[in-house]
């Protein structure tokens, strides 16, 4: 999907702006085998943005990208955290959690479901998930922040090309510098 390659080729020109080694450690695309290999183990079809997106960069191997907060996941960090979350879920575990959701309109009323699937991560056990099983008044493929110790799961933007689009155009308007990965710059 060429709008999340135009969005990765801006980011790198704007992080390589700032320090020439910024995206060096970053990892290529995974291959479109590694990806359909993902989709037949999760039983799931990726949004088209999400699979281009990992076509371009499988994952930031930890540097925090998105907001300042989040480092988007490779397809082997993908499959793990969703296979923990799924086996959490099969066993029972987030059921005692589903009553006191209280999610934003469109989002399903769960703790967790198994057609969330992880692309970012804060390292501490928060995720931000492509939604496939949205409720009334969502759509398919909107990106969704679950964090692990508040019941409020929220839309933070309709699809990952947008989420992808935002941070391109927040590098661009110099609201976050390069430090090691990215963070808010000083007012």
């Amino acid at each position: 999907m060429n709008d999340v390659n135009e969005a990765w080729r801006r980011i790198d020109a704007s992080l390589t702006e700032q320090d020439e080694y910024a995206t060096e450690n970053f990892p290529p695309g995974a291959t479109p085998d590694a990806i359909a290999r993902l989709e037949a183990e999760l039983g799931i079809a990726l949004p088209d943005d999400v699979r281009a997106g990992l076509a371009y960069r499988d994952g930031t191997d930890q540097a925090t990208l998105v907001e300042g907060t989040w480092s988007l996941l490779s397809v082997a960090e993908i499959r793990h955290s969703w296979g923990w979350m799924k086996t959490s879920h099969d066993a029972g575990e987030f059921a005692k959690h589903d009553e006191s959701v209280r999610n934003e309109a469109g989002v399903k009323r769960a703790w967790w479901a198994p057609r969330w699937i992880p692309i970012a991560t804060d390292h501490g056990g928060d995720y931000v998930v492509v939604d496939l099983d949205p409720d009334t008044g969502g759509h398919a493929g909107q990106l969704v922040r679950v964090f692990r110790d508040y019941e409020v799961r929220r839309v933070i933007a309709p699809s990952f090309a947008e989420w992808m689009a935002t941070l391109a155009s927040e590098l661009d308007g110099g609201k976050y510098v390069w430090n090691e990965g990215l963070e808010p710059r000083d007012e």
